[in-house]
């Protein structure tokens, strides 16, 4: 092996051999810009780590406000009524319509529940992971509905996902944001929330007026709303559902691109970890003795709260 190999493998962390045999396979050059440039992107530091974390929560954030608004905008519509044989000018068909909405809350809050006992030994990311994925599935499933019955179950699993999605990413935020700007990334994230339910689709009194000059929701009016005609579009509603795939994926390969939380990795005796992922955070912005202090008192603190709580 090449001293230039070796050389790289130390600075990067990455094995001698892997080194080796992508330069045989000529998957990267050996020069110092080329090694650089495919790993920096697997091991995020400062602000880059910062950002794709906030981006992490935003879009966790920005999937309540999607559903609850998209729900909320089809339901009554012919497309949907249609598919399922729900009369809404009777009270059973308005009792149902509400059923189907709020019954999403339910399963949120199981899956609330089951992440406020299990989550913490899954660890942040997990537990983000085995959200989006549910999610993904209720999406696949609520997108496929021809049942009442099969809807609501659809309706309950997402909801089980966005629990445990959304009662784990502002921990997550809290824990990597800084204290002097913590505010701003909570800001963020409602903000984020708040655009998610106005990508909502009008209902058949279509009062666009009254809705921001955002890109989305003009688009997603201009190419659904006005072709609502009964269960023969139903992709009218089935479309916009599976669409929300597109925040869930992404969120995907970002829980592989970041680390776990300092604190979690200091409640678990993980604590050179913990120290490691201090240093990506802080990365030119602290000198190595002040990310010291920082993780001891983080350590102290993590055991402090443990003797409390035992």
């Amino acid at each position: 092996m090449s001293i230039a190999n070796k050389r790289a493998a130390l600075q990067f962390k990455v094995s001698p051999d892997t080194i080796s045999r992508a330069s045989r396979l000529n998957l990267y050059p050996i020069g110092k810009e080329e090694i650089e440039k495919m790993f920096t992107a697997l091991h995020l530091e400062g602000s880059a780590l910062l950002g794709t974390v906030t981006t992490l929560t935003c879009l966790g954030f920005l999937l309540i406000g999607y559903d609850n608004g998209l729900m909320g905008g089809f339901v009554n519509s012919p497309a949907f009524t249609g598919t399922f044989g729900i009369d809404i000018k009777t009270d059973a068909g308005t009792n149902l319509i509400a059923i189907i909405v709020a019954i999403y809350e339910i399963g949120a809050f199981i899956g609330a529940v089951t992440t406020s006992i299990i989550g913490e030994g899954l660890g942040r990311r997990k537990s983000i992971l085995i959200g989006v994925i549910i999610m993904i599935i209720g999406a696949l499933l609520q997108a496929t509905a021809y049942h009442v019955a099969h809807m609501i179950v659809a309706r309950i699993v997402s909801g089980i996902g966005m629990g445990f999605i959304n009662s784990t990413v502002p921990v997550l935020q809290a824990e990597f944001s800084p204290k002097a700007t913590r505010g701003r990334y909570v800001c963020a994230q409602l903000s984020t929330l708040n655009f998610g339910q106005l990508c909502r689709l009008p209902s058949d009194e279509r009062h666009t007026d009254n809705l921001p000059g955002i890109m989305l929701v003009y688009w997603m009016d201009y190419a659904f709303s006005t072709i609502s005609k009964g269960p023969e579009t139903s992709f009218v509603w089935r479309v916009p559902t599976i669409l929300q795939c597109i925040f869930l994926i992404p969120m995907i390969v970002i829980i592989f691109l970041i680390p776990e939380t300092p604190r979690w990795l200091a409640a678990h005796d993980r604590n050179e970890e913990c120290l490691e992922v201090l240093r990506r955070m802080h990365r030119h912005k602290m000198d190595d003795q002040t990310i010291k202090a920082e993780h001891e008192l983080i350590v102290r603190t993590v055991a402090l709260e443990t003797a409390a709580g035992a």
